[in-house]
């Protein structure tokens, strides 16, 4: 029983964070936006996923390092962008309600930094969770880990989604 509970919940797992493809689908709110997009930039990725939790799907195109966020009611509007500007960034998505946003990663300087985006009263937050330092050892931190949020249970989730990889597979627009 227990095997067949952890394939259910790893097939689950697996299907909530791929990729949904819109881009045929013509009936979809995104699929104008997108072709334009497509007509107008190069190396665009995007991923769709409600990450503030209303039961609209939201938006996620990724250009290099930036993130944006759209949404749609009535018509497709940007909620907000982030541009993380370090050579390593990765994404994750957990399968938990409670965390609908977008857990981060990224690396750069000696320290490895977790965080959490989401949108808030229509903006776009994003949330420090925790870092790893490598470069020196900091007064405050056990083993070079820092906690910036009081969250726990976030950062719980944040380490989890990070040890078992589960990034989100974004779709191109090629």
């Amino acid at each position: 029983m227990k095997k067949f509970f952890a394939l259910f919940l790893s097939a689950f797992f697996l299907v909530s964070c791929q990729p949904q493809s819109i881009v045929q689908d013509s009936s979809h709110p995104y699929t104008e936006f997108l072709d334009k997009m497509k007509n107008n930039q190069a190396d665009l990725y995007y991923y769709i996923k409600d990450i503030d939790g209303n039961a609209i799907d939201d938006l996620i195109i990724l250009e290099n390092t930036k993130l944006s966020v759209y949404s749609y009611e009535n018509s497709v509007k940007l909620i907000g962008e982030r541009d993380f500007v370090t050579g390593t960034v990765r994404f994750f998505c957990s399968e938990s309600n409670n965390y609908p946003g977008i857990f981060c990663f990224t690396a750069g300087g000696g320290i490895n930094r977790y965080g959490y985006m989401t949108v808030k009263n229509g903006e776009l937050s994003f949330e420090k969770l925790w870092e790893e330092n490598y470069s020196t050892e900091l007064q405050d931190s056990i083993d070079g880990i820092k906690e910036l949020s009081s969250n726990n249970e976030l950062i719980s989730e944040s380490k989890r989604l990070y040890e078992k990889s589960v990034d989100i597979s974004f779709t191109s627009l090629k």
